[in-house]
């Protein structure tokens, strides 16, 4: 698995690792049983402090996500998915909080933000790359008299 962080994102570091973990059991991409990177790994993976990893995977822990076995690593825990922080609508909601704060702080309404959405949403499908472009008009030449 590869993690990823967005250094201009407002969320700590460790947040960001934490719901890499939770988007990648719910995408399952990530299953029960499979091992984490080791914190060091990851920690020179993400160019970050081991102890920014050391909290993300205390906190999956704390939520029954993952185990920590000294000296073998961390794994997903096998009864994973019944946990409520990977409850799909509950980070759908996190995610639309966060946005909706974020809009509102550059003085955007909810509304402009979901019309902002559906035209950005419109722009990355697939469907919408096969649309015919709009048929012109040829234009007129201008008559030389």
């Amino acid at each position: 698995m590869r993690f990823r962080i967005d250094r201009t994102d407002e969320r700590p570091v460790y947040v960001q690792i934490v719901d890499e973990v939770r988007s990648s059991l719910l995408l399952g991409l990530l299953q029960p049983g499979d091992r984490l990177p080791t914190v060091r790994d990851l920690a020179r993976q993400l160019q970050i402090n081991l102890h920014t990893v050391r909290h993300a995977y205390s906190v999956l822990a704390e939520h029954k996500i993952v185990t920590v076995r000294r000296g073998a690593g961390t794994f997903v825990l096998d009864e994973v998915r019944d946990e409520p922080i990977l409850d799909r609508d509950r980070l759908l909601r996190e995610i639309a909080v966060r946005s909706l704060r974020s809009a509102n702080r550059h003085g955007f309404e909810a509304d402009e933000l979901v019309a902002a959405v559906q035209r950005a949403d419109m722009a990355l499908t697939p469907a919408a790359w096969a649309l015919p472009a709009p048929v012109r008009p040829p234009r007129e030449k201008p008559s030389v008299e």
